[in-house]
């Protein structure tokens, strides 16, 4: 009889042996299929990000090319564009607004009836029936305008780039998405067709 209570004791070790190996088991594999579900969900909570940012960038192109159309309208209803490269003193004089310091990279800001472009809403008036009039009115843009670099390096000794000969010009848009945060730029070199 001592034999078989040796083999109890043993097939007893044995199975609280294997089952503290299946404890074990069972929460590796817990842990395992923990990680596996935070990283599925981090993954789909990037792609959501991701999407967002996108459509913000996609509507602040859209509002700096609603300017950019603003501006050529501009200078195709204009005579002499002279007067809105601005003048010496390195600044923009709207009729309706102080004055605005030249961007040395971007020029001055561009002027329509004497105002400026600068934080225009795509859709300026919120009388507008369509159902995307106060989402379209949150994107802004502000629009600059400087001389050509040759003929500003022509004109050094006059005017500088303050004096347009050959009718050739930078138009700078920039539109900002509603969240106030993407900006895009659009660089456009604009002619007067001989």
């Amino acid at each position: 009889m001592p034999l078989d209570a040796a083999r109890k004791a043993l097939v007893t070790r044995q199975a609280d042996r294997e089952a503290g190996t299946a404890l074990v088991l069972v929460l590796l594999v817990s842990l395992l299929l923990l990680a596996l579900g935070l990283t599925a969900m981090w993954v789909s909570s990037s792609g959501v990000r991701v999407t967002a940012n996108l459509a913000r960038r996609q509507e602040a192109l859209a509002a700096a090319e609603v300017g950019i159309e603003r501006a050529r309208s501009v200078l195709a209803g204009a005579g002499d564009w002279n007067p809105l490269l601005g003048d010496a003193s390195s600044s923009v004089l709207c009729a309706t607004s102080p004055v605005t310091p030249r961007d040395v990279k971007k020029g001055n800001i561009l002027c329509d009836g004497g105002r400026p472009l600068k934080d225009i809403p795509v859709i300026e008036s919120a009388s507008s029936t369509t159902a995307a009039a106060p989402e379209l009115a949150s994107y802004k843009y502000t629009v600059w305008i400087r001389n050509d670099p040759v003929e500003t390096a022509i004109n050094s000794a006059e005017m500088g780039p303050f004096l347009d000969r050959d009718r050739q010009v930078i138009l700078v848009a920039e539109g900002q998405g509603r969240d106030g945060l993407s900006y895009v730029a659009i660089e456009v070199t604009v002619m007067l067709s001989p």
